[in-house]
């Protein structure tokens, strides 16, 4: 299994939509956490995708889950910041400790949108170097950061590609 995380409307339906092939334009809210059987490379996986500011989220250690998709608005930089606490919370409190070379993707969607965040922006708000480093002295996750577009079709193909070989 494989945990998508984010807030709400940052793209993790459309992007699972797109690992299985399928676009969909609009999805609305999920209030309750998704299961959605799909392919990461040469991997059968299931997605288990939920908002993570819902109280009620399942924690990572309660799904089985082999992987982290964070998954962020890359046009939304008023909510960052937001984004980025609740992330490292998750990985934390969470994964710290439960789980050895477990393989975090971080998602930043929307890249086609005119207002998106160029790709260093991102890497400085979302501290990905200090996750790197934290992870790897650890042993606890692989981290890496790709830009993608769900209603494009770009990038998500090397996404589930980094994905499958890693699971």
């Amino acid at each position: 299994k494989i945990l998508f995380i984010g807030r709400n409307n940052a793209g993790k339906t459309a992007l699972i939509h797109r690992a299985k092939g399928r676009l969909s334009r609009y999805h609305h809210p999920d209030h309750e956490p998704q299961l959605h059987e799909v392919i990461f490379g040469k991997q059968s996986c299931l997605a288990f995708e939920q908002d993570f500011n819902n109280p009620t989220r399942t924690k990572f250690a309660e799904t089985d889950a082999e992987g982290l998709v964070f998954v962020v608005d890359a046009s939304g930089d008023e909510r960052f910041d937001e984004a980025r606490d609740r992330f490292y919370e998750v990985l934390l409190l969470e994964l710290l400790g439960h789980a050895i070379n477990v393989p975090v993707l971080i998602l930043a969607n929307k890249s086609e949108h005119i207002q998106a965040a160029p790709e260093i922006e991102l890497y400085f708000h979302l501290k990905v170097s200090q996750l790197v480093e934290m992870g790897n002295a650890k042993g606890a996750w692989n981290v890496k950061m790709f830009m993608c577009s769900a209603e494009w079709g770009t990038g998500y193909q090397e996404v589930f590609a980094w994905l499958g070989d890693r699971l």
